[in-house]
């Protein structure tokens, strides 16, 4: 069996990376780096699990496979991810023994940092990228739906048409997530939560549904950092959070971890040997804040009584925390820098705090997945101000868009309309080290966003095939027992001679009529 996983490991680790192009929202130009796999990984924590927990790859297109399984949902249909699950080390449970809610942590732009809690314990699963290129928001939702950018459409966190900057949430993804598939299983009896400070990637892991009655428990939070609160895109309440309770909340909550010490809304951090102050006065700081109240705020939403039957039903439950803060404190003290090394600490412990937290609420019967989403060191080299400059002066007169939009899209290219883009991936194919993309246009048809979702064949699992599922499933149990008890009748009938028939006798056991 581990040769076997060595093998599948090796596979999908050699697979070629395709091109995440979607008509009319990719790029024009798209530059590649040598090396795209980034070293991204999860950590998954399954009660289910033995001794035995070797690490394995997993394609980014199986995640939501892997949840799915776990919690009794139905199978999005690919081969990497049969071959992932049929292995035996995984420990699949049976349809009558499954996990009562999946939790799922995502840490965009986290390092690997020595004696972290979260990488201690569980299998390590090593994410292996499929599609090129993808940042966080593409990647997060290739991981929910199992599919990649070039068949859900989201290709970043925006793009460019015509001058205008268009976010995912004004167009949306043209295939379901898990998150859509559950909610049309079980309805409004699931609790499905995604919560990030950022409010595309909090979108991008909740349902999307139009129906009331089907979003009741569905609940979407993110932080409006102009406003100074937490809202909820969802159509139930929201947590009633705002700018200043955020930050007394988290003073009160952070005071009883070792190291942490608060003068007013300011920290100091000693944590693990880095040393850091946090002022929420500065938005990558005060981010960082509401991300960690919000964990603590859903948990005591979750125990309070108007909750309490949705936790001990027997329906799977869903709960994502996106923290995206990271990112934001590297961008603004620097990967080495202690603010940066310092909140992922903290976020460690509230990770450990949370999960236990889950755990006694579910009674043991929950996965966890942590998810290190890592930014590929190759695409650090990319992004170098000489590289940009240089790419930059070579196509500016042909964009469609200002300087601000081409480094947003970087190393994704978007030309105004018109230009002959073969003319300019001749220079650049001259003029760069790295490999220059220049997708030919597709006949693209328009289909009906109804249409696609039933019809689409990347694997996903549309409306019809969850009833499907669910009605093969019990109907099949129906009728094995209906047959276990037909031939218990059959074997216990009282098979004795018929008193009518052998009543007189006729000579040696022949009845008479």
């Amino acid at each position: 069996m581990k040769l076997a996983s060595l093998l599948f490991s090796l596979v999908i680790s050699t697979k070629a990376v395709e091109l995440a192009y979607y008509e009319g929202r990719s790029g024009n130009i798209i530059l590649q780096p040598e090396n795209v796999q980034e070293g991204s990984f999860l950590m998954l924590n399954s009660p289910f699990d033995g001794e035995d927990t070797q690490n394995l790859a997993i394609p980014e297109t199986s995640i939501a496979d892997l949840v799915s399984h776990f919690v009794g949902g139905p199978v999005v249909s690919s081969e990497a991810s049969r071959n992932l699950l049929s292995d035996s080390s995984l420990n699949i449970p049976s349809v009558f023994n499954k996990a009562k809610a999946n939790l799922m942590f995502v840490l965009n732009d986290a390092e690997e940092l020595p004696q972290l809690k979260s990488t201690q314990s569980g299998r390590r699963m090593d994410i292996t990228r499929l599609s090129y290129p993808q940042d966080f928001t593409a990647s997060l939702a290739t991981l929910s739906t199992g599919a990649s950018p070039s068949t859900h459409g989201i290709v970043a966190d925006s793009w460019t048409n015509n001058y205008e900057e268009i976010k995912p949430t004004q167009t949306g993804a043209i295939v379901d997530n898990l998150y859509d598939v559950m909610s049309r299983g079980f309805g409004s009896h699931s609790l499905l939560f995604s919560v990030s400070a950022d409010q595309q990637t909090a979108w991008i892991t909740a349902p999307h549904f139009e129906n009331p009655a089907q979003t009741s428990h569905n609940h979407a939070y993110y932080f409006n950092a102009e406003k100074g609160t937490v809202q909820n895109m969802g159509n139930s309440q929201g947590l009633a959070l705002t700018r200043s309770n955020i930050i007394d909340n988290f003073r009160r909550r952070m005071s009883t971890i070792e190291g942490l010490s608060f003068q007013g809304g300011q920290m100091t951090a000693n944590i693990q040997g880095v040393q850091a102050t946090f002022d929420p006065t500065r938005k990558a700081d005060l981010q960082f804040y509401a991300e960690v109240e919000m964990v603590y705020s859903v948990l005591d939403q979750l125990n309070s009584d108007s909750f309490a039957h949705l936790v001990s039903d027997e329906v799977p439950d869903f709960f994502t925390f996106s923290f995206v803060s990271l990112r934001s404190l590297a961008l603004k003290y620097g990967r080495t820098g202690a603010n940066y090394k310092a909140a992922q600490y903290i976020l460690d412990e509230v990770v450990s705090q949370a999960t236990a937290s889950f755990q006694k609420m579910y009674a043991g019967k929950l996965v966890v997945e942590t998810v290190f989403a890592k930014l590929p060191s190759s695409m650090e080299l990319a992004l170098d101000s000489k590289t940009m400059d240089s790419v930059y002066d070579s196509v500016r007169k042909s964009l469609d868009g200002s300087k601000t939009s081409f480094m947003n899209h970087y190393p994704t290219i978007y030309l105004r309309d018109g230009v002959n883009s073969e003319t300019l991936c001749s220079e650049l194919k001259g003029s760069v080290t790295m490999k220059v993309n220049c997708p030919e246009p597709l006949d693209f048809v328009s289909f009906d966003d109804w249409v696609i979702r039933e019809t689409a064949t990347n694997g996903t699992t549309g409306f019809t095939s969850t009833e499907a599922y669910q009605i093969t499933l019990w109907s099949s149990i129906i009728l094995v027992v209906a047959l276990i008890l037909t031939l218990c009748a059959l074997f216990n009938m009282d098979v004795g001679n018929d008193s009518m028939l052998y009543r007189g006798g006729g000579g040696k056991g022949v009845p008479t009529i």
